[in-house]
């Protein structure tokens, strides 16, 4: 049973990335949560919010000002 969880959690890792690379959402709006996932015990979902948040910043140079002002409220959710 685990393991459907684990490949549940992969699954929805690989629909946030198609989705930010097809520009269905602004990025802006899924930092807080790429960056609570960062923290994920699990190793593959915490690189994958990693690298995604690397692309952001190098595609979205402009916005990490803004990025980095913005409250994290997604993590604190997460974490619960």
């Amino acid at each position: 049973m685990l393991e459907f969880y684990i490949s549940l959690d992969l699954l929805s890792m690989q629909i946030v990335e198609v989705v930010l690379r097809q520009g269905l959402v602004h990025p802006i709006t899924c930092v807080p949560y790429l960056i609570a996932l960062e923290t994920d015990p699990q190793e593959l979902n915490s690189k994958l919010a990693h690298h995604l948040l690397m692309n952001m910043n190098e595609k979205y140079v402009s916005l990490n000002k803004f990025v980095f002002s913005f409250p994290f409220s997604g993590y604190a959710t997460y974490q619960k």
